[in-house]
């Protein structure tokens, strides 16, 4: 299984479709998803997880594997963007050589246009995910847009201090567990964001601007990270999301989406 998940593109639809089950199974049922031993090793495998989701058929599908962040040890705002283009174009290939071989003339387009329709709907059921599926949508299915507003993807106008400061507002009288610093140092170019504050904030501030780095592919993720991450995404998600679309817009505004660790 876990082989399975480092190579997802050699899935096939029914392989898919029997994983995408058990999270809607699970999710229907009030069954926890690592009741089943495949999807608790999903949640290890990030690189499967955009694979997975792009296999979704409807609305529902979509939205019980986007659930199984709640409870399995990752976050979706991770998933490198890079990831997300390969899963979504080998899609659009497997729709559109489904619809060729039921005599659509217009295989290609028809399946691009599906895609991109899917991946607006994914901004609706996850706020959190609306960088990402902007990024695929502009950079991958532009053309394919049809009716789709790209203006429901655009962040709101606030900036990463602003957050910062509505952040500690909020908090300020509490006392922050975790690694004081850690992540902070991870994205050492923003340290004004958090410098003018105890150090107990540091991270909680850091933290989306982190997740926005492991997305654009500059950060490799780990598993000590990833729980430092889910604890202020628990704390304050509000904050969390909000500071991630800021940070993710100023990385698509440096074209720095795909490439390697940096």
């Amino acid at each position: 299984m876990a082989q399975w998940c480092r190579d997802p593109i050699v899935w096939t639809v029914s392989d898919a479709n029997k994983v995408i089950g058990m999270c809607c199974a699970a999710r229907k049922h009030g069954v926890p998803f690592n009741t089943f031993d495949v999807l608790e090793v999903i949640g290890d495998h990030p690189g499967a997880l955009p694979h997975l989701l792009a296999a979704c058929s409807t609305q529902d599908e979509r939205a019980a594997v986007l659930a199984l962040q709640n409870e399995l040890p990752f976050l979706w705002c991770t998933t490198p963007i890079a990831m997300w283009m390969q899963a979504y174009e080998a899609e659009a290939d497997r729709l559109a050589v489904r619809l060729a071989n039921f005599g659509e003339s217009e295989a290609v387009d028809e399946a691009r246009r599906s895609i991109a329709r899917k991946l607006a709907q994914i901004g609706d059921l996850e706020p959190g995910l609306k960088s990402h599926a902007a990024a695929i949508l502009r950079m991958q299915f532009s053309k394919h847009l049809d009716g789709i507003v790209m203006g429901k993807f655009a962040s709101g106008p606030y900036t990463l201090k602003a957050c910062a400061e509505s952040f500690v507002a909020r908090h300020g009288d509490r006392r922050l567990e975790g690694e004081a610093g850690r992540l902070a140092k991870l994205v050492q170019r923003y340290p004004s964001y958090w410098s003018r504050y105890d150090e107990a904030f540091w991270d909680p501030i850091a933290a989306p601007i982190v997740a926005a780095q492991m997305a654009a592919g500059h950060i490799t993720t780990s598993s000590h990270t990833i729980r430092q991450l889910r604890t202020v995404w628990h704390l304050d998600r509000d904050h969390f999301e909000t500071s991630f679309a800021i940070a993710m817009n100023n990385e698509s505004s440096g074209s720095s989406y795909i490439g390697g660790n940096r």
